[in-house]
């Protein structure tokens, strides 16, 4: 049932928030901070990563490429806030805010989703981009990291429930 539940509720979060007005700022926020996010913990965990965060669910995920992870989403906000015509009216502290704690949330849905291939005894669950995990993998940050940028501008007043 689980397995049902957890797509299914956090795609239709995703489908409230699309017809929400300032759907556009919270994907540039949350897809952006959650990439940058990614590659940057890939990189830093390579270089610099001794200690790991769950070694049992993600084996090669560490500290400290976490935390490089971080601490580019915290540049991404700065960056997105002053390119002209992206999150337009939302201050830069909302803006750092809102990638940090959705870059977070991101990495912990990456970790959700290699927790549940561990539970079913899958290592991918396709093999559609060899070496990814499958197309799930790719969406497996952002479905928590949308929703987490979308409460994050919501609980500010920059979005509303609707139109």
């Amino acid at each position: 049932i689980m397995g049902l539940a957890y797509p299914s509720f956090l795609f239709g979060l995703l489908m409230m928030i699309s017809v929400s007005p300032n759907w556009l700022d919270v994907l540039v926020l949350a897809c952006f901070a959650t990439w940058v996010c990614d590659s940057f913990a890939l990189f830093g965990g390579k270089r610099f990563g001794r200690r790991h965060v769950a070694p049992d669910v993600s084996p090669n995920k560490t500290v400290e490429g976490c935390v490089c992870g971080f601490l580019s989403s915290l540049v991404t906000g700065v960056i997105i806030y002053f390119i002209p015509g992206l999150c337009t009216g939302i201050p830069l502290w909302l803006c750092v805010l809102t990638c940090a704690v959705a870059s977070t949330m991101g990495q912990i849905g990456d970790l959700a989703e290699s927790l549940i291939k561990r539970m079913i005894g899958v290592k991918d669950f396709s093999n559609l981009i060899p070496g990814h995990g499958g197309m799930f993998d790719r969406a497996d940050s952002l479905l928590f990291s949308i929703p987490t940028a979308y409460i994050c501008l919501f609980i500010f007043g920059f979005t509303t429930l609707s139109r």
